[in-house]
């Protein structure tokens, strides 16, 4: 880019934030005048917050989330809590649906914020995901995610008494865990505390609502990311390696939706837990929430497969699949 301030320094690379991907523009490649305009405006104003957000929805419109989000954590440095633009940085990535750069952003809210509830329940979200992709593998990597999302929540709670998501987040993280620790006893231990935890949400039933308003524009990410994935019962193991994922016998397809002229078709990942008899009995939508609907997730349901093995004998297995809708 043009200017030679500091602020031009910082934007004149893709970011290496969250992705760790290089610039894909080459350098020969001439600037836009939009662009142009914009990052000098930033160099004359470099304290200017409106001149970052203007500049970050730039590349938010060109469908450079990665870039704008580069833009947006650079306008920390003016308001290292700021809160309009941790929305912001949000915001990027919810359309389409994107749960690994949602958590960083919330870690890094958390650094400086470490009470509010929003980074609180995203950052939760994300480990409940990064477990449920380890669910199963042979190792204790779902166990930590889920011991660290605890440990989030439960240092938010003292200064949140009354906030019901975060009791009823603990709720889903714990039984999430249960699922994933072999001691039996400890395992009944933790179904409990997910059942008194439920419990305190229960008797603050009016407040879930009234908090999910109170979340303002971070309200869609909160509840995209409390779809908590699909865990199954203790012992399900995740298909690859050696165990080999199950023959669809029955496929029941969604009703197709009706596209808007120019719209395709969606492809939605989702996440089954496979039964020992091959009946589908959990179903959760994985990068995408756009398109997971009751119709989507009704119909899957009603899959059929042969009887997943492990070891040769008939097991409950997780396994991704695609569905376009």
């Amino acid at each position: 880019m043009t200017g030679s301030g500091p602020v031009s320094a910082v934007l004149a690379a893709v970011a290496v934030l969250l992705t760790g991907a290089p610039a894909q523009r080459g350098p020969a490649a001439p600037v836009p005048d939009e662009e142009r305009r914009l990052v000098a405006a930033l160099d004359a104003a470099p304290a200017s917050l409106e001149r970052y957000e203007a500049l970050a929805d730039y590349y938010r419109r060109q469908g450079e989330a990665f870039r704008a989000d580069d833009v947006l954590r650079s306008a920390l440095s003016l308001d290292p809590a700021s809160r309009r633009i941790f929305e912001q940085r949000i915001a990027l990535f919810m359309e389409p649906f994107r749960w690994r750069p949602l958590g960083a952003v919330a870690d890094e809210w958390l650094t400086v914020d470490g009470n509010n509830v929003v980074p609180v329940l995203i950052a939760a979200g994300a480990r409940l995901r990064r477990a449920s992709s380890s669910r199963g593998d042979g190792t204790d990597a779902a166990a930590r995610e889920l011991d660290a999302a605890l440990t989030i929540i439960d240092a938010a709670r003292p200064a949140n008494p009354d906030a019901a998501l975060l009791l009823m987040a603990r709720s889903s993280v714990l039984l999430a865990r249960a699922t994933v620790e072999p001691d039996a006893e400890r395992r009944e231990t933790l179904a409990d505390q997910a059942q008194r935890s439920w419990r305190d949400a229960d008797d603050l039933a009016a407040l879930p609502d009234r908090e999910m308003t109170e979340l303002g524009a971070s309200s869609a990410a909160v509840a995209a990311m409390g779809q908590v994935p699909p865990f199954g019962p203790p012992g399900a193991r995740r298909v690859g390696g050696g165990i080999a994922e199950p023959r669809l016998i029955t496929q029941v397809l969604p009703r197709q939706r009706r596209l808007s002229p120019g719209e395709r078709r969606t492809p939605v990942r989702l996440e089954l837990v496979v039964d020992p008899g091959g009946r589908v009995i959990q179903v959760h939508a994985v990068d995408s929430v756009d398109h997971f609907d009751t119709v989507l997730a009704e119909s899957v349901a009603r899959w059929q497969y042969e009887p997943p093995l492990v070891d040769g004998r008939p097991a409950t297995v997780i396994l991704d699949v695609i569905v376009s809708r």
